[in-house]
């Protein structure tokens, strides 16, 4: 879990220095879940959204 609250963590000061930050994580493993669940409140508390990739790109339809 420490790695993915790390990896999360990154791809936030990402988007801190973009204004977005695409971070794909596939729910495979029960770790992965778990602290995204967690830590879901907080994140959206701290000012970020989730979004999918074809609205962050502006387009109408979903990338073949």
């Amino acid at each position: 879990k420490e790695s993915i609250q790390k990896s999360l963590m990154e791809g936030l000061h990402q988007a801190n220095q973009r204004g977005y930050a695409i971070m794909i994580g596939h729910i495979w493993t029960k770790e992965l879940a778990e602290v995204i669940f967690d830590l879901h409140p907080h994140i959206l508390e701290a000012g970020y959204e989730f979004t999918s990739l074809v609205d962050l790109l502006g387009l109408e339809r979903p990338l073949l």
